[in-house]
């Protein structure tokens, strides 16, 4: 796994910022790669990114992320096979959150999905056998096929009534009702 990039100065594309050695869209607004290699635990993506690129943390050894404000869209499998990650803080920005985002994060124990996500795609979370609870809005009106797949026992928070509440009871979940 690398433990930095280097990309040339005549590339038109591509950048890093020295500090986290993480690759970038020229204008930093996507986070293209963190080098999976780095031996850090926690992370926090800079201010001023707006997309987390597919695979962008895929395998990474961290164990606590921090995304700023303003972030709009995480990709597919971005944080995939992320096995030490126990907590990822998410912006009230975020709109998308692409397939299998989570999948395999093992040591994830809590999320809370922010009020603009409307849907949580297929295979989201599979796989996160140490999730304890994951707070849902009332915003999030679709879930996809898997989406908490091999995940144990867990129990969604969420108002009574909404689309997580109503899987939640199809599915055998518990539920915590908020207000």
């Amino acid at each position: 796994h690398a433990k930095a990039f280097v990309v040339s100065p005549d590339n038109d594309t591509l950048c890093t910022i020295p500090t986290d050695h993480c690759l970038y869209s020229t204008d930093k607004k996507t986070l293209i790669a963190y080098p999976a290699g780095q031996s850090e635990e926690r992370f926090a993506v800079p201010d001023g990114v707006a997309k987390i690129a597919d695979d962008a943390f895929r395998n990474c050894n961290l164990s606590e992320i921090i995304l700023p404000d303003g972030l709009t869209a995480i990709g597919k499998r971005a944080f995939r096979g992320c096995s030490r990650l126990r907590s990822i803080t998410m912006p009230d920005s975020l709109k998308t959150l692409g397939k299998e985002a989570f999948f395999s994060c093992v040591q994830l124990e809590k999320i809370s999905i922010p009020p603009a996500v409307k849907h949580l795609e297929d295979d989201m979370f599979r796989d996160c056998s140490g999730l304890n609870v994951i707070e849902i809005p009332n915003s999030v009106k679709k879930f996809g096929e898997r989406a908490f797949f091999h995940c144990g026992e867990f129990i969604i928070r969420t108002v009574s009534g909404s689309a997580a509440h109503e899987y939640a009871s199809k599915n055998g979940i518990k539920v915590e009702l908020i207000e």
